[in-house]
Parts: structure tokens; sequence; C-alpha cells
């Protein structure tokens, strides 16, 4: 990515950003719905090629055509519409740019259907039970829908066990697309 312009798409406290940084793109913008979460980020990451913005997936805060790339590291599963959030990331991404984005293993989310609520969306407490984290369950057909096909050349994908977790089906689902 050295020299190439990135986002960072639901950057959280910014570690992906910084891991990014290393690489020595161009420019990063790292957008977040949390002002609490850029406000930790913007604290940690002081170089002048990084912009944070506050922003979500239906509505990135980034022109047309400008990124050679797009991470989404745990942030997409958040989004109900997976289709809307694909035309978004599909609109900042130049011709062939990419998207590598990862999320929550499905398998991993039914294993967890204990914790769905009466409204469907998985709950997963963090920080010594303290916060609930919600969000909807996706299918790998979904994160695969019409719109990500025709849209999207699919180079690379992978399921993987997370070293922390002790289940034996994959916590973790990866993928790679290029804009057509």
């Amino acid at each position: 990515i050295e020299g190439k312009i990135g986002i960072d798409a639901g950057c959280g406290h910014g570690v992906e950003t910084r891991l990014l940084l290393a690489s020595k793109p161009k420019e990063i913008f790292a957008f977040d719905t949390s002002l609490l979460m850029l406000k930790e980020a913007k604290e940690r990451t002081q170089e002048d090629n990084v912009h944070f913005i506050q922003g979500n997936f239906l509505k990135i805060p980034i022109a047309q055509d400008t990124a050679d790339f797009l991470v989404a590291c745990f942030s997409l599963h958040y989004v109900a519409d997976i289709d809307a959030a694909y035309r978004e990331i599909h609109r900042v991404l130049k011709k062939e740019g990419k998207a590598i984005i990862v999320v929550p293993h499905p398998e991993h989310s039914k294993a967890n259907s204990s914790t769905i609520d009466q409204n469907g969306l998985l709950q997963i407490p963090i920080y010594d039970n303290k916060v609930i984290v919600k969000y909807p369950t996706h299918t790998i057909a979904e994160y695969y829908s019409t719109y990500a096909k025709k849209n999207f050349e699919t180079i690379d994908i992978e399921e993987r066990i997370l070293p922390d977790v002790s289940e034996a089906y994959p916590s973790v689902l990866a993928f790679t697309l290029i804009k057509k």
C-alpha cells in the first residue's frame, strides 16, 4: 500500500490505522460512528497523512473514486443492509480498488445463538461484561450478494479460528473484493 490512498472503515480506536501506516501509504481516511473512539484514535496517531472523520458505511464521508483500498476489520458486520454498504464502498474506491473485509464468521454467530435477543441481534459482552455490543447476524450469502458479485470480483477468501478462541468452528471470515 506504499504511496496509495486508503480508508480504514470503522476504525475504532485506530489499531488497524496504525498498522496501515507502517506500510507508508500516501494518505489514510479513517472513519467511525463513535466520537469517543475517534478521539482515542487521534490521541494515539499523530501522523499528518491520517484524517479521522465521523461517518458510517451507509454514508462514507469521502469523495467518489478516492481510495485505492479500503480495510474493514470487524466493522462491516454491524451494518444491517450489507448491499447499501457495498454501494458506498464501490462509490469511494477507484476502479480496481480493493476492499479487504474481516467479519465474525456466520458459523460463530450461530454457535452463539443463545445470545441473540428478540430483535435478532447478537449480543456480545466485552470489557468484563460492562459493555454489551449488539449487531445483526449475516449469512455468507449476504456477504456475497447479487450486488457484490455484479460490482466486485472476489479474489481471496479465508476462514480462520482465532488463536484465543477454543471452538472448533471458524470464528473469522476474511475476503478481498476488487471494484469492477
